[in-house]
């Protein structure tokens, strides 16, 4: 895939972890156009409505991010879920944590998702993977395409919105 543009929506805030993050990319993706969109802080179904009303086109690389995310399961070393790689019907790549229903308003707009079957390289034990995960894996898998280390679902099998059943309120 030749790389056209990286797009980091991101609910970083602060100068210090932007330009983490940024400097992550530059040097994974060097010479290429970048654009950063801020979300809402710790809210995933903003970040999924971004996703879905957003135009991505082929060549773009998109990372993704929201924290906290919902998770089940207590991990350790700050392990994250599932590193998921949306390949879209325009060709662009999504690249970020595949929980939460982050991706459940734009599953009409994914080709396929695939996700790596082992960890997500998190070598550092860093809980920044925004920085210091995405962007290298996201390279990796735009230079290399998907092989052995990745397994396939289709995206229609992503989970509709599940509300949250406290009071009947609606959180975005």
């Amino acid at each position: 895939m030749t790389v056209k543009r990286v797009i980091m929506i991101n609910d970083c805030y602060d100068a210090n972890a932007r330009m983490r993050i940024e400097s992550q990319v530059a040097k994974h993706f060097p010479g290429i156009p970048t654009v950063f969109y801020a979300t809402e802080p710790f809210a995933t179904r903003s970040l999924g409505f971004l996703i879905s009303e957003a135009e991505f086109f082929e060549g773009d690389v998109v990372l993704y991010n929201v924290a906290p995310r919902k998770a089940d399961t207590v991990v350790e070393n700050n392990a994250s879920g599932k590193l998921a790689i949306a390949k879209m019907k325009s060709g662009a790549l999504l690249v970020g944590p595949y929980e939460d229903q982050s991706l459940v308003l734009a599953k009409n707009d994914v080709e396929t998702i695939y996700t790596k079957k082992e960890d997500d390289s998190n070598e550092t034990g860093t809980q920044f993977r925004s920085a210091y995960v995405y962007p290298k894996e996201a390279a990796l898998f735009a230079a290399m395409g998907f092989n052995e280390i990745t397994e396939t679902f289709d995206a229609h099998t992503i989970d509709e919105w599940q509300w949250p059943k406290d009071e009947g309120k609606i959180h975005v």
